[in-house]
């Protein structure tokens, strides 16, 4: 002897929220699921094609796995005003960082393409040149 409510299967499309094309299209999938109708069968009743039923079929399904993939339990961690205070300085720190990492590249393109200019220029009077007297 069973005990409980008897199942309501595709009848459960009835209570969701949304227009009636779409309660009515989920309960023709349910019932073409629960063997309750034939996918010709189906067709007819929501007037398309076998290969469309087949297309919105398969999205249903792949957005009910979607929606019933597992979720970190518990809520999601709160950042204190202490964090939000780190979290910023390491932005800063970051931003300044990469600045100078692009002008050390820029530097180094000049380097590599115009080394003339890092050559110093020997003045005769300080690097042991002569000199007239």
């Amino acid at each position: 002897m069973d005990r409980g409510r008897p199942p309501k299967g595709p009848e459960l499309a009835e209570n969701v929220d949304a227009s009636d094309q779409a309660r009515l299209r989920l309960k023709v999938i349910l019932q073409t699921i629960a063997g309750e109708l034939t996918i010709p069968q189906a067709c007819e009743l929501l007037q398309l094609s076998e290969a469309r039923f087949h297309e919105l079929r398969t999205d249903w399904l792949q957005s009910a796995a979607a929606a019933l993939e597992p979720k970190p339990a518990g809520r999601p961690p709160q950042t204190t005003p202490e964090q939000h205070a780190e979290i910023a300085l390491l932005k800063r720190r970051a931003e300044a960082l990469e600045f100078r990492l692009e002008a050390s590249r820029i530097r180094e393109q000049i380097a590599l393409t115009m080394p003339h200019l890092l050559r110093e220029k020997k003045d005769p009077d300080k690097n042991g040149g002569s000199k007239k007297k």
